[in-house]
């Protein structure tokens, strides 16, 4: 596929015949306006969510494009130094961390940890240098499929593409969204589109002190439930149509 670079910090029109061709990709299920506008100028619109597309006359649904996961269990269990004989709970906080997720996880380990190992990745501005058996505190993780691996329960943020990595491995995850305080709410609508399938569970920040405990363990009660709903909705993997359709132009 041939790319040519476009600098968005300076003040260059698109052309027609650019914007004719111009593609989308958009992975949250919400549709910001300034999306709205500009697929009207695009011949097609790539979506990760069946129902953004069906409500664009140029929206073609292709599943969302996901990384290729490498890592196994017995593998990712020796890259953090665990044995396997607990569940594994991975928590994720964003590519940045979330303050709120790491204080309610680190004041809750005196009850998490006689029953979970855990493999937190909590920011690289937000370390500690906590260090406890059966707790890895990780800054920052190139391989995700490593972190992925070892899990058998996750706690997360719920940006697009981390659900749709997680539900297509189907890990059994909590997902708490970013606020409206804190984001446009497509967080939100991501997470609870999915949890009404069944497919994870939600919770929101102004709970977590009071109810982090009891959802976690809910979560692993409910685990093989929601890896059964997991296998009968599998998630489509997008990369082969997008190519095919992003061919189209090379």
């Amino acid at each position: 596929v041939g790319v040519k670079e476009y600098d968005f910090r300076t003040a260059n029109k698109f052309y027609k015949e650019q914007m004719r061709t111009l593609n989308i990709i958009f992975d949250n299920f919400s549709f910001l306006l300034a999306n709205r506008l500009t697929a009207k100028k695009c011949q097609y619109v790539l979506t990760s969510f069946k129902k953004t597309a069906d409500s664009l006359p140029n929206g073609v649904y292709t599943g969302p494009p996901l990384r290729e996961m490498t890592a196994k269990k017995e593998g990712s269990l020796s890259h953090f130094g665990l044995s396997g004989k607990k569940p594994i709970l991975l928590v994720l906080g964003g590519s940045s961390g979330s303050l709120s997720i790491n204080r309610a996880i680190i004041g809750l380990l005196p009850h998490l940890l006689p029953k979970y190992d855990i493999v937190h990745i909590c920011g690289s501005k937000h370390t500690t240098g906590l260090k406890k058996d059966g707790y890895r505190e990780v800054p920052f993780i190139e391989d995700m499929s490593l972190a992925y691996g070892a899990a058998d329960l996750v706690i997360s943020r719920a940006g697009s593409n981390t659900v749709f990595e997680l539900l297509s491995l189907k890990k059994p995850t909590l997902f708490i969204p970013l606020s409206k305080k804190a984001s446009r709410g497509d967080q939100i609508l991501n997470a609870n589109y999915f949890a009404a399938l069944g497919l994870c569970k939600v919770m929101y920040e102004d709970g977590l002190e009071l109810d982090l405990l009891k959802k976690i363990d809910l979560l692993f009660k409910d685990k093989d439930y929601l890896i059964n709903k997991m296998n009968a909705r599998p998630i489509l993997n997008g990369n082969k149509k997008i190519g095919e359709i992003l061919n189209k132009f090379s």
